[in-house]
């Protein structure tokens, strides 16, 4: 990516080929850990038997515990859009929050971890929260929010939007 930052992604419900399939192209993508098809090792046909490696909210922040643990230099972004991610949005410096998940909100709630929450408020923004911790700076996303479509061109900012 034009600004350096290396992605990673953790996901419990999409296979690594898949992902890297949809995000071919992509240079800011350094790694994935999800899911993985099994494949023939004569024949070099997937066999159907998916491998689960990440089928939790806590092997997701095991991965990333794993990733801030290697790469120190930096903030920690985590971006989530479900009740599995919710651990990996508290813990990292700057947690996302894209969609809609009340289960996801009510979870975090509850977890209390002492975070300053900042939502956006126009169209563009539906269901976009950021996380920090309170003393960390503060956000204020007004009238100019940080919609997906931001977020989107900060991830991958030379290349081609993702949809």
């Amino acid at each position: 990516a034009r600004f350096g930052v290396p992605v990673y992604v953790c996901s419990a419900n999409w296979s690594k080929d898949l992902i890297i399939g949809a995000l071919e192209g992509f240079s800011a993508v350094k790694a994935v850990d999800s899911a993985d098809l099994v494949y023939d090792a004569r024949t070099g046909l997937s066999t159907g038997i998916i491998q689960r490696n990440i089928v939790s909210a806590f092997d997701k922040q095991t991965a990333f515990r794993r990733l801030k643990n290697e790469h120190q230099q930096g903030w920690s972004v985590y971006i989530g859009d479900g009740q599995p991610d919710c651990l990996g949005v508290v813990e990292a410096d700057l947690g996302i929050v894209v969609g809609s998940s009340s289960s996801m909100r009510t979870a975090l709630e509850l977890m209390d971890e002492g975070l300053t929450v900042a939502t956006g408020s126009s169209d563009d923004d539906a269901g976009l929260s950021l996380l920090m911790p309170e003393d960390s700076a503060t956000i204020d996303l007004g009238e100019d929010a940080l919609p997906w479509a931001t977020i989107n061109r900060l991830i991958f900012p030379a290349e081609k939007p993702f949809r």
